[in-house]
């Protein structure tokens, strides 16, 4: 087995709040990987973790080993749309070729016109709608052509076609090589593109494996249905 990513019992502070609680697992090369939780379960501190948005507290132990690949890309999606709505679509984008050192923008030609924003890359950002500018966020990620993409609720504010679009790409990319982590409540959507999947309820992972060893374990072929079984289970045992 071939891990691209393996985390070793992080543990994460904030203050005295214990966001994270000795989480261990691991991701394979070219998988597309499912982060799953409430809000407030752990899974942004994760993200925040792995991308050292965040320091290190004295307290915060574990450690977080990627592919040491030389000069790996990793893309980001936020799910707050951090966007700078003075530039245009087109600017931004280069924007964040600049700033990865990626000098080549076949990606970027190939990735507007697939999501339809090729007509309206020169227009401000600030005119976009909340889809048009997810668009944006996404394709400058994907133009840096990244060896591991995270995506923070990736398919909010998309419609359908965009939803249908995001998945087909994110496939895509993942035959071509790129590792994928989704941190997404749409548990439909995840459950026709993950591979592998963790589910964490305050700070603590209650499962990790593959999708289909969940659905044997549940006896479920839904993920929503799933999810559910395994958190009321967490939660019984805590009454």
């Amino acid at each position: 087995m071939d891990k691209f990513l393996e985390v070793n019992h992080i543990t994460k502070f904030y203050g005295k709040v214990k966001a994270l609680d000795d989480i261990s697992f691991w991701v394979k090369q070219k998988e597309i990987f499912g982060l799953l939780g409430a809000n407030g379960s752990g899974k942004s501190s994760f993200i925040k973790t792995l991308l050292k948005i965040i320091d290190s507290g004295p307290n915060d132990t574990g450690t977080i080993t990627v592919n040491d690949k030389d000069n790996m890309k990793i893309g980001y999606v936020a799910e707050n749309r951090a966007i700078l709505e003075n530039l245009t679509g087109e600017e931004f984008i280069d924007f964040v070729l600049s700033i990865n050192h990626v000098n080549s923008t076949e990606k970027k030609e190939f990735y507007l016109k697939r999501f339809d924003m090729y007509e309206k890359k020169n227009e401000l950002i600030r005119y976009y709608s909340n889809g048009m500018k997810k668009k944006i966020l996404i394709i400058s990620a994907l133009s840096i052509s990244p060896d591991l993409l995270i995506v923070d609720e990736p398919f909010a504010a998309l419609d359908p076609e965009g939803i249908h679009l995001l998945k087909q790409v994110l496939k895509d990319i993942s035959k071509e090589g790129c590792t994928v982590m989704i941190c997404s409540h749409t548990l439909d959507v995840l459950e026709e593109i993950v591979d592998s999947l963790i589910i964490l309820r305050k700070g603590k992972m209650l499962y990790f494996g593959e999708k289909k060893e969940l659905f044997y374990k549940m006896n479920s072929n839904k993920l929503e249905e799933c999810y559910i079984k395994v958190v009321q289970s967490e939660s019984m045992e805590e009454e």
